[in-house]
């Protein structure tokens, strides 16, 4: 389990410094400083097209 905890972890100052790079002043004030702060976290969602669709 110490991949999950160490990877969620790398995802949460990821997408902390993305917003802090690309977020409006809101987005960087709300949820990029409660991710540093460790009070949030943050995560990524990838999907493929037709994921979990099989098609004939």
């Amino acid at each position: 389990m110490a991949s999950v905890s160490i990877g969620s972890g790398m995802l949460t100052t990821g997408n902390a410094n993305l917003l802090m790079v690309h977020g409006t002043d809101t987005q960087k004030e709300v949820f990029a400083k409660n991710e540093f702060s460790g009070r949030f976290s943050g995560t990524m969602c990838l999907s493929e097209p037709a994921g979990g669709f099989v098609t004939q």
